[in-house]
C-alpha cells in the first residue's frame, strides 16, 4: 500500500515544532550569555578591596584623604612621620 501523502495541517505542526525548537534553543542562548554577564560583573567587582577612607579638612583649608585605620599626626615633621609608620 504506497504511503499517504501528509495534509497540509500535519505539514505546518511539523514546521512549528521545528520554529518551537529552535526558539527554545535562542531563548537558552540568551538565558546563558546573561548568565553569565551577570556573573563576569560580579567577579569584577570582588576583585577590587574596596576600601573605606576619611576626607576631613584640617585647619588651614587643605583637604585630606585618608585611609579610615589610618592614624596621622599633622604637626609631625616628615622625619618622625617616616620613623613610626
Amino acid at each position: 500500500m504506497p504511503e499517504r501523502e501528509k495534509s497540509d495541517a500535519w505539514h505546518m505542526i511539523e514546521l512549528q515544532g521545528k520554529q518551537n525548537k529552535r526558539m527554545f534553543c535562542l531563548a537558552m542562548a540568551l538565558l546563558v550569555a546573561w548568565l553569565l554577564t551577570i556573573g563576569g560583573f560580579v567577579w569584577y567587582l570582588y576583585q577590587y578591596d574596596f576600601e573605606t577612607y576619611n576626607y576631613t579638612q584640617d585647619g588651614e583649608g587643605m583637604n585630606v584623604i585618608g585611609d579610615a585605620n589610618e592614624v596621622t599626626d599633622y604637626g609631625a615633621d616628615a622625619n618622625s612621620a617616616q620613623a613610626n609608620p
